[in-house]
């Protein structure tokens, strides 16, 4: 990945925050991939977006995203929407790769590791190449940042502190 799609080291607070604004409003920060779906952004797929963000925002915690997938053309959107919402309800907010309004939707829950990220980033794309890619890159990408404010990846906790040697013989003499 490059380092305007990773973050980079040399990114600073205020390009990081545009790019989760970029990232929440479903456009990718940096060059385009090849292996990557086209993305789409008529009025139909931004309204779509919008009504999802909001609509999804309850099944995220302070520490998870949940990046969902769909593929165009849009017919019913707010049908679609409604169905989305349904099905996550069901499957706990997880996961979820089904037909829904005859568009295929994709979604998943990742560690949410910086406060200024979105909870829901929606990704509206023509069917082919498959989303693979988008989750991958945007899962490097809260890899990225997590690693650079010092939590790690999987819990968005900080890293644990290294235990002082002397203070783990103290306990293990103290319980036997």
């Amino acid at each position: 990945m490059t380092d305007a799609v990773d973050g980079g080291p040399g990114m600073t607070a205020a390009r990081r925050e545009r790019a989760f604004r970029a990232l929440s409003a479903g456009r990718l920060p940096g060059p385009a991939d090849r292996s990557l779906p086209r993305l789409r952004f008529d009025r139909v797929a931004q309204r779509l977006v919008r009504d999802l963000q909001a609509a999804l925002a309850r099944f995220t915690s302070a520490r998870t995203l949940l990046v969902v997938t769909v593929t165009a053309p849009l017919r019913t959107p707010a049908k679609t929407v409604a169905q989305i919402e349904a099905q996550l309800a069901t499957t706990g907010g997880r996961r979820l790769d089904r037909v829904v309004c005859g568009n295929r939707v994709r979604a998943r829950l990742l560690p949410r590791s910086h406060p200024g990220a979105p909870r829901v980033i929606v990704f509206v794309h023509n069917p082919a190449p498959p989303p693979d890619g988008l989750f991958r890159l945007v899962a490097g990408w809260v890899r990225g940042a997590a690693q650079r404010a010092g939590k790690t990846p999987r819990s968005g906790m900080r890293r644990p502190r290294p235990r002082d040697p002397a203070a783990q013989g103290r306990t293990a003499k103290a319980s036997s």
